[in-house]
Formats: structure tokens, sequence, C-alpha cells
């Protein structure tokens, strides 16, 4: 008995030597060797990305430079500053196109409505956001086909809110009406106007 004890404690001592030379040497290094595998497969990734790039780099260039005539393309439509005075011509040229005269045309400014500031413009990433109050007067058919065309007004980003009232109809010369009602619409937008590049 004695002798299979000092196997038995022999074992043990062997095996906590085995435990303790696995956790203070050999798992660190297990650990290191993981960290520099991930390592090395970061970088063959990294290398294989900038291997594709230097082998589409005249592709690459050359996609750069039609996104950036695209961008001067698109820098056209945008007013330079916050140029108020093109915005107006704008909304009067759209207005003669469609054959409706746009009222109430007002920016969204400092007290009251009443001072424009650059302190309520709100910036965007690029270009800065205003907002914009306009009204038509037109019969519903027209009045659709002029929101119509509204979304495609290249200075407004989107409508916030439309709100309609009935106008008078048109009457005849005893007081009776003889036409359609007139819708009164008014549009709170949102516009843009360029940050200078």
């Amino acid at each position: 008995m004695k002798g299979s004890a000092k196997y038995v404690t022999l074992i043990i001592l062997l095996a906590a030597i085995g435990v303790s030379f696995y956790m203070i040497l050999l798992k660190p290094k297990i650990e290191e060797i993981k960290t520099l595998n991930n390592e090395i497969m970061k970088a063959r990734d990294k290398l294989d990305e900038l291997v594709f790039i230097k082998k589409n780099e005249d592709r690459i260039r050359l996609a750069i430079e039609n996104e950036k005539t695209e961008m001067e393309k698109l820098r056209v439509l945008l007013p330079k500053d916050q140029d108020i005075a093109r915005l107006l011509v704008q909304f009067h040229e759209f207005g003669k196109k469609n054959d409706v005269e746009i009222s109430n045309l007002s920016l969204v400014g400092g007290a009251g409505g009443m001072n424009f500031s650059k302190a309520r413009l709100m910036e965007r990433q690029g270009y800065y956001e205003m907002q914009l109050n306009f009204g038509i007067s037109e019969e519903f058919k027209k009045a659709l086909e002029i929101m119509k065309a509204l979304e495609n007004f290249p200075r407004i980003l989107h409508i916030k809110k439309v709100s309609v009232t009935y106008g008078a109809g048109f009457r005849g010369p005893e007081g009776e009406e003889v036409g359609p009602r007139i819708l009164n619409f008014n549009f709170n937008a949102s516009v843009f106007t360029a940050k200078e590049p």
C-alpha cells in the first residue's frame, strides 16, 4: 500500500507540474500565437486590398475623375452662399413654366419670420438647409399637376406640410357661383443652399 500511495502522490505531483507548466509557459504562448495569427490574417487582407487597388489603379482613378466631373455638374445647380435672389428667380421661372402664380413666398428666418438669418440655417453635410413658405391658388386638378412638378424642383429637399383652404368660386353677375371653387394651397418646404467649396 505504501508503494502505491507513493505512485499516486507522484502522479498527482507530475499532473500538478504539468498543469503549472501549461498555465505558466504554454498558455500565454498559445494566446500570443493566436494574436499573431489574427494580425497576420489582417495584414494579408490589407495586402490583398492593396494588390487589388494597384491592379485596378487606372479604373479607380477614372471612377474618381468621373465622380468629380459629376460633382462639378451638380455644383452648377447649387447656389453659391445663401443666394436668396437666385432662389426667388427660380420660383418665378417655375411659376411661369407651370402657369401658376406663387404667392406669399417667405423664408422662415429670424423673429416673426421677418428677417432672414444665417443662424437659422440648418447645417448639413455639404450644404445648408432652410425653411420656406409659399402658396398657390388653383383648381384641384391643376394644383395636383403643380404638386407633381414641385417634386422635380431642383432646390426643394422635401415638402414638410401642405395646408388647403377653400377660396371663393367664380360668381356670375347675380352672385351665383358659375365656376369651380379655387383651392388655396400653402406649403412649408425645406430648400438647400450650398456651402462654399
